[in-house]
């Protein structure tokens, strides 16, 4: 990640730590839905999870926590972030979509390999100061406490009155970061914590060191926290409220956890009060993939959630205390939207999709085929198929000349078909450059998600014929250079066939290409100029 300066404020902090004071607060309890499907946006490329750009994520996700704002080199308390794959104004912009889509987007701070510790008032105030920095800059709506290894560390006290600083001035931080929101937005900032097991369920095993170590910060900011979403993965075995230990990766482990931080549980620094079952969300990774530990198959999941809310049977051996189990359990969290996004992982949203799946909403547009291809007046088409269409209304088609600011175009009606449909559209207007295009596909509730993007090169006209053309077992191209490159290309964006011209008029074998509609690509040796052409193999 790269480093940057944060420009801090100019007033001076004025902390309101005033005993008994309560802040009057709008509540921030109507920006989130419930129940929510909150994901991981990490700000990186990753191989494996590739980058997305952050205003074409799925829709079912209506929070979205940015990974990471971490601290500036030499520091474990300067705060800094900066978007890793686009320009500030760029992530900003798509920030500001987001929010026009009722969508909250709020910064992670920290996360595994990034440790922040508060030792004293200096370190405190200049976190304050950077965070408020990042917050304004790219107007995000609040902050989600993502601390782990030694960020914070029990050697005394207890919940209700810890004694380490770390933990005391990170309480006061955040209470200051949130006076600072309110006074310039006139609303509450969203508060969510994500931390590991061992911080919170692990105090049942002893109170020290890490363990139990986020319990004095959550008891003392209960009343601000919005949502609380453990970490379920990357955790060693941990004991229930029944005594009984439940390991990593099993629906047991999912109710235990979550029931332990909404029924509360003792310590050897005092018992931790639990939160309403509104404030609990289940963490879990989004496949196998993207965690150590800890992946939960879908139905796995499903029967979890399902005899948490009050709506299935047990699961497993874990009996809940409360046997009308919690209706109002908050919802999924995941790690992370890039690895839900990824058909490298699982299928493409398989984790979006389980979520839909057990709140009982309906799901979006099966999208199975997206290509384009052009055609031989420089127009482009575009064809997909869908698997199934129950609850679509229309698909919009969006343009693009950079592949990050998409244009509607045009829309075209659902036929709304349970078992699918196929669609095609022309785009006559040919643009001097690479072409982008994507779909979103829009429900009758007004949900919507995004295709794939796919780019076609521009058309340019060149003196080069292409002949016979539909053809079943060659082609002949006529005006090509000697060593001008030929590249077919198939509906997927997939070169097919390459090969260097060796005369004027090159005939090329296709007999064993598939019977498709395909662009022929060719380059000329000396300038770099592409042409673009179309074939039909029938």
């Amino acid at each position: 990640m790269t480093n940057t300066t944060n420009i801090f404020l100019k007033k001076p902090l004025i902390f309101l730590f005033i005993t008994g004071l309560f802040f009057c607060f709008k509540k921030a309890a109507s920006q989130i839905p419930n129940p929510v499907l909150i994901g991981y946006f990490h700000n990186w490329q990753d191989a494996s999870a590739p980058y997305i750009q952050l205003d074409q994520i799925d829709p079912r996700y209506k929070l979205i926590d940015v990974a990471f704002a971490i601290p500036q080199a030499g520091t474990d308390y300067k705060m800094q972030f900066v978007p890793d794959q686009v320009t500030i104004p760029t992530f900003i912009a798509q920030i500001q979509t987001l929010h026009t889509q009722g969508r909250k987007v709020i910064i992670s701070l920290g996360g595994a390999t990034a440790p922040i510790t508060l030792n004293n008032t200096l370190e405190r105030d200049t976190f304050v100061n950077t965070i408020t920095n990042i917050i304004n800059t790219y107007g995000f709506d609040g902050i989600d406490i993502d601390f782990e290894g030694s960020s914070l560390l029990v050697t005394g006290g207890t919940i209700s009155n810890p004694i380490d600083q770390p933990i005391i001035h990170l309480i006061n931080a955040v209470k200051q970061i949130m006076a600072n929101y309110q006074a310039l937005n006139n609303q509450k900032m969203i508060l969510t914590m994500a931390p590991e097991t061992a911080f919170v369920q692990g105090g049942q095993s002893g109170y020290g060191s890490i363990w139990g170590a986020y319990l004095p910060v959550i008891d003392a900011l209960r009343d601000s926290l919005d949502i609380l979403h453990v970490q379920l993965y990357n955790s060693g075995s941990m004991f229930g409220i029944d005594n009984n230990i439940y390991q990593q990766g099993t629906a047991d482990f999912i109710v235990a956890m979550c029931e332990a931080v909404i029924q509360g549980f003792n310590t050897t620094g005092g018992y931790f009060n639990g939160l309403p079952a509104s404030k609990i969300a289940a963490g879990l990774p989004a496949c196998p993939s993207a965690a150590g530990g800890g992946y939960c198959n879908p139905d796995t999941v499903k029967a979890a959630i399902n005899y948490l809310r009050g709506t299935g049977n047990a699961p497993g051996a874990y009996q809940l205390s409360n046997a009308l189990g919690y209706p109002t359990f908050r919802g999924l969290m995941t790690w992370s939207i890039n690895w839900d996004a990824t058909p490298l992982c699982g299928s493409t949203y398989e984790f979006a999709n389980n979520y839909t799946s057990i709140y009982g909403l309906p799901l979006p547009a099966a999208l199975i085929d997206f290509s384009a291809i052009k055609n031989p007046h420089c127009g482009t088409d575009l064809y997909w198929k869908t698997a199934s269409e129950t609850n679509t209304a229309y698909f919009e088609i969006q343009k693009s000349i950079d592949g990050i600011h998409f244009t509607p175009i045009d829309k075209i009606n659902a036929n709304n078909i349970p078992f699918g449909a196929e669609y095609h559209y022309t785009d006559n207007h040919a643009m001097n450059t690479i072409e982008y295009y994507r779909l979103t596909m829009v429900d009758i509730d007004q949900n919507y998600s995004y295709s794939k993007t796919i780019s076609l090169f521009n058309c340019t006209q060149q003196n080069i014929t292409i002949y016979p053309n539909p053809s079943s077992d060659y082609i002949i191209i006529q005006g090509a250079a000697t060593d001008d490159l030929i590249q077919i290309i198939n509906p997927l964006g997939q070169v097919v066939l390459t090969k260097r011209a060796s005369q004027q008029n090159e005939s090329i074998d296709i007999e064993k290409l598939s019977n498709s509609f395909y662009n022929i690509i060719i380059t000329n040796k000396l300038t770099g100029q592409k042409s673009v052409h179309s074939m039909t193999k029938q």
